[in-house]
């Protein structure tokens, strides 16, 4: 297989990323990649996640950089890197430099010049902060007045900035003191957390201020960052504890697949792209007095074998009590009993933050007790439909529904592909904080994909034409690939250890769909296979999956035969899975994925007997049947 072949399989696509490039000067390291300084850190201890000037346009959407132009030097005491771009058809040039010492002092600095006058909504640096050895932790904020206060990283994720008007912000990580200095403009800080970013993040300007706001002609703008590291010989104590191979209990997830309009492709398609799950999970199109064709005849296929969940958005002209009433009277009339409902008001698709004006018509409280009226019988949902974001601004009255919900999406703030991956590390941060919220309520994620469905904070999702990585796009490339497959396994397994109940990895078609239909037949993304295997665990007793190797996710069910296990590398290294006893284990690679996009069987050819170790390269799924645990010890409980 060429190297084209197997990015192409992984990735979805063959569009180049640039190597990163490998710094270490001593006890420091890091790297450069594509413009940002990444992975910074301090004697093994990563101390800063990263620190990079995307500028963003007016409706949040990040600007492609054109005219790139970069330059590194480096000898045993310093290096530095300097990249010069340009962005918004060149109208705003920019050049970024950082340069870092075997001291443990990092400088940033950053110009942009305006060509012509420029609108953004965010022009300027902004520096992550890891969760690990973090959350929880204590940190000392220096003022622009000189004021100093004490206040911690949040444990639970914040629904508002916990830090502002940031000149300076001291803290420990590990056993290691982090000074960082910021210059140039006001600073402040917001949990990413909400966005499943696996960062605290440092940015400018004041969300307080207004937005977009210009950039002049002729006017330049002048940032710095300094970093300085210093060991200080005590532990950070104060810093939550990760406990990664957790107990687990409960049954695997029921899965869902999302239907939107454009998303259904017939009855006879949708028999051919047959998982094993016919829980379909419906976004309902305005009603404006007779139902689409496609949501009859998806409701119809389901009913058969499988259920219907609607999500329900109420116009904001519209009389909740009348408008649901309606639904449901056109859905009875044709036979549809829904088996839940989740319905929101029209303007709770935005994004508002905590002290902002909030719409003033229908509120959520108000859509509830309609759906309530409207559906009897029927679960009803309260939360979002978009991101734990909103949830998290608008928390729901949960004595008032039978589960909440929400989706999540890995391409909010970066689309690199480490930056996706480490969106896989929040998720139980997001699902911990909102099991916080919602008391005993059932717990059932709406549509968890890498591409963003929908833009609360602008006004769409970005273009993506050529299939690229980019951010706020809602059709990603990796959807397609093994990446794909890897993430959704992640996404379950973060999930079932949290107790949720059920989620939705893709769509039967469209821009998160399964697969494409190619001269009338359809071809399975290699996630058609993931989603498959993770739906022959419905309902099967979950076991726990210890000390699986660093970057594989996964969970496991007690079956008749045995234990079966869905396992993903979602590493850039390979990972060697041990095992105890032989099992069967049937890999979705690259050296398989050809095949594997000919079949929707594929998954029943079953895979070989392995008896003591295998290796799963990036981004590999294995399904794994076994009558003994994985990676047991001889003094250990097997899973």
């Amino acid at each position: 297989m060429t190297q084209r072949s197997m990015e192409l399989s992984i990735f979805g696509t063959s569009e180049s990323v640039p190597a990163a490039t490998q710094i270490e000067l001593g006890p420091l390291t890091a790297s450069f990649d594509d413009g940002a300084l990444r992975d910074l850190s301090w004697h093994g201890i990563e101390v800063v996640r990263g620190i990079s000037c995307p500028i963003r346009d007016d409706g949040w959407r990040v600007c492609a950089p054109g005219d790139v132009s970069d330059a590194f030097e480096a000898d045993s005491e310093r290096a530095r890197f300097e990249r010069q771009f340009t962005v918004m058809d060149g109208d705003l040039a920019c050049r970024v430099t950082y340069q870092l010492e075997t001291s443990g002092r990092v400088e940033a600095s950053l110009e942009l010049s305006a060509r012509r006058t420029v609108r953004t909504n965010r022009a300027g640096f902004t520096l992550l902060h890891p969760i690990k050895g973090v959350a929880g932790s204590s940190a000392v904020v220096g003022h622009s007045d000189g004021s100093h206060e004490e206040t911690p990283f949040p444990l639970l994720i914040s629904p508002a900035q916990p830090m502002f008007d940031i000149r300076t912000l001291e803290h420990r990580v590990g056993n290691v003191i982090v000074k960082i200095s910021f210059d140039g403009e006001v600073f402040e800080m917001e949990d990413q957390h909400n966005w499943t970013d696996a960062s605290y993040k440092t940015y400018c300007r004041p969300l307080a201020r207004p937005f977009p706001y210009e950039i002049a002609a002729g006017e330049t703008v002048h940032q710095s960052i300094t970093v300085e590291l210093r060991e200080s010989g005590e532990p950070n104590a104060h810093a939550a504890p990760s406990d990664a191979s957790a107990a687990v209990s409960g049954t695997a997830l029921d899965i869902l697949i999302a239907l939107d309009e454009g998303w259904w492709p017939g009855a006879a398609a949708a028999s051919a792209i047959d998982v094993g799950a016919r829980r379909y999970l419906i976004r309902l199109p305005e009603y404006s007095g007779e139902l689409p064709a496609w949501v009859i005849e998806a409701a119809g296929s389901a009913a058969q074998d499988g259920e219907i969940n609607l999500e329900i958005v109420v116009p904001d002209s519209a009389s909740p009590a009348d408008y649901l009433r309606d639904v449901s009277a056109a859905l009875n009339a044709v036979g549809v009993w829904p088996r839940r409902i989740m319905a929101l008001p029209e303007a709770y698709l935005k994004s508002y933050q905590p002290d902002a004006q909030w719409p003033t018509g229908n509120s959520p409280t108000d859509v509830v007790e309609a759906s309530c009226q409207a559906f009897p019988g029927a679960e009803i949902g309260v939360g979002m439909l978009t991101n734990f974001t909103e949830l998290n601004r608008c928390r729901p009255n949960a004595a008032m529904g039978d589960y909440v919900t929400h989706g999540t999406n890995a391409v909010v703030h970066a689309a690199d592909d480490l930056s996706v991956v480490q969106t896989l590390d929040a998720l139980p941060d997001i699902y911990a904080s909102t099991r916080g919220l919602s008391d005993a309520l059932g717990y059932r994620l709406g549509l968890c994909s890498i591409g963003m469905r929908d833009n609360p904070y602008g006004e769409a999702v970005a273009c993506n034409p050529n299939d690229e990585r980019i951010p706020m796009a809602r059709n990603d490339p990796r959807h397609k690939g093994l990446f794909g497959a890897a993430f959704a396994v992640g996404v379950a397994a973060a999930a079932a250890r949290s107790g949720v109940q059920a989620f939705a990895p893709a769509g039967l078609g469209g821009p998160f769909g399964l697969g494409s239909f190619e001269s009338g037949r359809f071809r399975p993304f290699p996630i058609f296979h993931a989603v498959r295997a993770l739906a022959r665990l419905q309902g099967l007793p979950l076991v726990s999956t210890p000390h699986l190797p660093d970057g594989v996710h996964g969970l496991a069910v007690k079956g008749e035969r045995g234990n079966v296990a869905v396992l993903a590398n979602c590493g850039f290294e390979p990972a060697t899975l041990t095992i105890a006893e032989p099992m069967n284990i049937q890999l979705l690679d690259s050296a398989s994925a050809a095949g594997a996009a000919t079949l929707t069987d594929w998954l029943d050819m079953g895979g070989d007997t392995v008896t003591s170790a295998v290796q799963l390269d990036p981004f590999t799924v294995a399904i794994c049947n076994s009558v003994g645990p994985i990676g047991r010890r001889a003094d250990e409980q097997a899973y």
